[in-house]
């Protein structure tokens, strides 16, 4: 390989590391996707759920594209969205009852619920 093509891959790495890191910061900023996405991330490596369109379906209730679409454009989740998720998290609470990260998951997004009611109080 020569280096004008080493080069052009060494960039394309770069500019895909920086978009990366770009998307990492905005889910940062967005606390009520940032905790969604934490919930799907642990579904998943609980083995519950296989993909995002599966976490759409069964813990939003929403469409198999409404996740990826509202990651995609960091939009923020709809209250009913995050209360629907609070509520199947506790239930499925009950089958893990060891997973301290579930009742901490729990814990966040009624915290998340309160703050977003407490705008319009």
């Amino acid at each position: 390989m020569n280096w004008k093509q080493e080069l052009k891959n060494t960039l394309k790495d770069l500019v895909r590391l920086n978009k990366s890191m770009a998307k990492s910061k905005e889910l940062q900023g967005n606390e009520y996707l940032g905790y969604v996405n934490r919930c799907c991330q642990l579904l998943q490596e609980l083995g519950i759920i296989d993909s995002q369109y599966q976490f759409s379906e069964q813990f939003l209730g929403r469409s198999k594209n409404y996740y990826g679409v509202v990651l995609c454009e960091n939009r923020n989740v709809n209250t009913d969205v995050l209360y629907e998720l609070v509520q199947n998290m506790k239930q499925l609470k009950e089958c893990f009852a060891d997973k301290q990260e579930i009742q901490k998951l729990i814990q966040k997004g009624q915290e998340l619920l309160h703050k977003r009611i407490a705008k319009y109080l």
